[in-house]
């Protein structure tokens, strides 16, 4: 899953979809579109081969036509756009990525026809993507966590505070935790409970902060039960803003 807040939305080097992301390949990027390799995706929704890849990639990973044959032994399948623009992508399911490698013209017999120019590519071990662009896209989904706890978090807090319980929720598309709010006389009591297998450590500050600015101290148990094998929480008591003196 991806971050739901910006399912739908460009966001720095992508176009979030449902269950996958789509982005362009530095090499497409440079060499076909004649864009900076570090576009973001909004900068490049204006063009007709990248309007073709949200509409037709967006739900739909892969086509019915190959560029074939290719010697990479990859599926790398056509995209189409008006009578002559077209693509190629690439479903990176490992990666929860669909590239576009490449677009072109197709006007058959001519010397620059896309097809013989994605063969070229694959023949010069070119055409899928690079180290370049998976350092890229490791940079962006860490920024991209960052941006959607931000916005999650508040929302969580806020359903949280007003139904007691305990709360089972996704953060930015990836990670399950659960969480307790809990308030006696002025005092207010979050509770953020991790399972070890599923948690990036170094994503851990970056959670608790969203949630809750303060000195967050390890806890050896929610407020209604003990924690289950496996599992580690963090506790912070404070003063909930509203009730602070001004």
């Amino acid at each position: 899953m991806l971050p739901k807040a910006l399912v739908g939305l460009p966001h720095l080097g992508s176009h979030i979809c449902d269950e996958w992301e789509l982005r362009v390949t530095a090499r497409c990027l440079e060499d076909d579109l004649k864009r900076p390799t570090d576009s973001n995706f909004e900068e490049l929704t204006g063009i007709e081969i990248v309007k073709a890849l949200v509409k037709d990639r967006s739900h739909r990973a892969i086509d019915t036509r190959r560029v074939a044959p290719l010697t990479c032994g990859e599926e790398v399948w056509v995209l189409s756009r008006g009578n002559d623009h077209r693509g190629a992508t690439w479903h990176d399911s490992a990666n929860r990525v669909v590239w576009l490698v490449a677009c072109g013209r197709h006007r058959s017999g001519t010397s620059d026809d896309f097809f013989p120019y994605c063969k070229a590519l694959d023949e010069d071990d070119t055409l899928l993507p690079a180290e370049q662009d998976y350092e890229r896209l490791i940079l962006d989904r860490d920024l991209r966590f960052a941006y959607a706890i931000r916005v999650e978090a508040p929302l969580v807090l806020k359903t949280a505070r007003e139904t007691p319980g305990e709360h089972n929720v996704m953060l930015g598309g990836q990670f399950g935790i659960c969480l307790t709010v809990e308030c006696a006389d002025e005092l207010e009591s979050i509770a953020v409970a991790f399972r070890v297998e599923s948690t990036e450590f170094e994503h851990v500050p970056i959670i608790l902060q969203a949630f809750q600015v303060g000195k967050w101290e390890p806890a050896t148990q929610m407020p209604s039960r003990p924690l289950a094998p496996g599992e580690f929480a963090f506790e912070l008591i404070h003063v909930p803003a509203a009730d602070r003196d001004v």
